[in-house]
């Protein structure tokens, strides 16, 4: 394990080779929800209902956490290096590069119709 984020009485963990856990009842440890990343979970941020992964050489993972029962990845971006830990603060992404120092990525979704477009600009 390298990083914890809380919010709202859940813990969000990068949990190396696993991923992503959620865990809430900080007190109880009581594991409700997981979502592996192809890479090794470094680092985690949190804004709204996406967490944010810095997932060492496979880069930055965006996870969608709406809905606890159904994880899943919206987008992602490859960095150069290795990302090893993560920022997150209003629409920017700060991403902690190994090799190339750090990264500022923003982000903005735009939902049309029933079409989502993710967009990622460094």
């Amino acid at each position: 394990m390298y990083d914890v984020f809380y919010k709202e009485n859940r813990l969000y963990i990068a949990v190396n080779e696993v991923g992503l856990e959620i865990v809430i009842n900080p007190s109880l440890l009581i594991k409700i929800s997981s979502y592996k990343t192809p890479g090794y979970a470094w680092g985690v941020g949190i804004s709204g209902n996406y967490v944010y992964v810095a997932d060492g050489d496979a880069g930055l993972r965006i996870i969608d956490v709406s809905n606890l029962q159904n994880l899943y990845e919206i987008g992602y971006y490859d960095i150069p290096g290795s990302a090893r830990n993560i920022a997150v603060a209003n629409d920017y992404i700060y991403v902690a590069d190994e090799w190339t120092g750090l990264r500022s990525i923003e982000f903005y979704k735009v939902e049309i119709k029933k079409f989502q477009i993710l967009f990622l600009i460094i």
